[in-house]
């Protein structure tokens, strides 16, 4: 690591434009073992399958073969990080800036190969692929005081990205969820394009008319795009290598972090306040609440409730309820189910005032603050169904709470 501090330099009326830059450089290796097991350069052999094996007559004896195959040659994964940055404290030092990005690259990754099916066998991963991360984190501050007021203010954000640049030339996905796909981000959904409900009869039947359409379709179900415009809805393209109807719907993993920090103080009072939020997230339901009654027991999340289609309400924008297998085709992964999973969030707010010397004096205390105290106190998002932004893909998960206190802070 490399950093060059810069002295600092004051105007012609003694004012500091710059008290401190330093400018910060860095590069280095690591490994990472995850995916190497112990004993993986051994070539072990297990004893038995839980029964004997005969050998002749009146004999038995215990059956041994090899624990599946080995690599000399596989090593530790490499990642190399490359960081560049500046800090800086300008005007007096009110104003503070801090910047860092950073470059981290997998060049031997390890991944899984293919070998012909008569191996016999399931081969070690290989240090053959590549992931490619970068981002960036800053953060701005000011500080100062006018007429007996103090107040601070500090506003940071953050994002990363990655990319599976290389996985062994492989370029099989699956309907949904993907951990990973050669040339995407890991952790990336895939499904179809939601193109509306068929709602007359004339549009179920020239709907009808492209292959992959379930034959039980009917009036009030989905329709997705044929993207790729082959005639048929389908996953993959007919060509290897072509990628059918399915689209890139995001990524989970939340981009364009950030949080403001807000503190003021005027005599005895003083005040705080924390935000923080995702600018950036695409959420999927998955598991038993990802459509209206996966099970016929099994309560639907409230938002369905007066949405979905049917002769009473047809231009609902969910598709009709059924417990047939249509409804697997209607609730499958596409735009329609995709979340925006942006939100901003009051995460502290705090409210204090010191009591007066003079009065504590007597109970022989230094100091003495009355505060109120709330977590998590307020949210603004986009997603439905009473889940919090921030909750897991199957929702099961606990209620977030809201927690208000009062106290009194006592020094002796």
């Amino acid at each position: 690591m490399m950093a060059a501090p810069a002295s600092a330099r004051k105007s012609a009326g003694g004012f500091s434009l710059f008290n401190d830059l330093k400018l910060r450089a860095s590069y280095g290796k690591n490994g990472n073992q995850e995916g190497i097991n112990l004993y993986d350069y051994l070539q072990l052999i297990t004893i038995g399958r839980g029964y004997p094996y005969p050998f002749g007559a009146g004999g038995q004896d215990q059956s041994a073969f090899l624990s599946g195959m080995v690599s000399k040659d596989r090593t530790w994964e490499t990642i190399a990080t490359t960081n560049v940055g500046w800090d800086a404290t300008l005007l007096s030092s009110r104003l503070t800036v801090t910047f860092d990005y950073f470059v981290k690259r997998n060049n031997d990754m390890l991944v899984p190969v293919t070998y012909p099916a008569l191996l016999g066998a399931t081969p070690p991963f290989s240090n053959a692929g590549e992931l490619k991360a970068w981002g960036f984190e800053t953060s701005v501050g000011w500080k100062g005081a006018t007429r007996g007021l103090r107040y601070a203010a500090r506003l940071s954000l953050s994002d990363a990205q990655n990319k599976v640049v290389n996985y062994g030339g492989q370029d099989t996905y699956v309907l949904g969820y993907n951990v990973i796909r050669q040339g995407y981000p890991v952790n990336t959904y895939f499904g179809y394009v939601f193109d509306g409900l068929i709602r007359t009869q004339a549009e179920l039947d020239a709907y009808k008319l492209l292959g992959g359409v379930p034959s039980d379709i009917g009036i009030g179900d989905a329709r997705f795009k044929d993207v790729n415009g082959d005639g048929k809805i389908s996953l993959y393209g007919d060509s290897p290598g072509q990628d059918g109807d399915v689209v890139n719907l995001g990524n989970q993993a939340p981009r364009y972090t950030y949080g403001l920090n807000l503190d003021a103080g005027w005599k005895r009072f003083d005040f705080s306040v924390f935000f923080q939020g995702v600018g950036k997230r695409t959420l999927f339901r998955e598991g038993d609440y990802r459509m209206p009654w996966s099970d016929w027991w099994r309560q639907p999340p409230l938002f369905y409730y007066n949405q979905t289609w049917n002769e009473d309400r047809p231009n609902a924008p969910y598709p009709r309820l059924s417990h047939g297998d249509i409804r697997f085709w209607n609730y499958q992964p596409s735009t329609l189910q995709a979340i925006n999973g942006a939100y901003v969030r009051l995460k502290n707010l705090q409210i204090g005032f010191s009591l007066p010397e003079r009065l504590i004096a007597r109970a022989r205390m230094t100091h003495a603050r009355i505060y109120f105290s709330g977590f998590d106190l307020w949210e603004k998002h986009h997603v439905k169904g009473g889940w919090d932004p921030e909750s897991i893909a199957n929702g099961f998960n606990y209620p977030f709470q809201r927690l208000y206190s009062f106290g009194l802070d006592i020094t002796f």
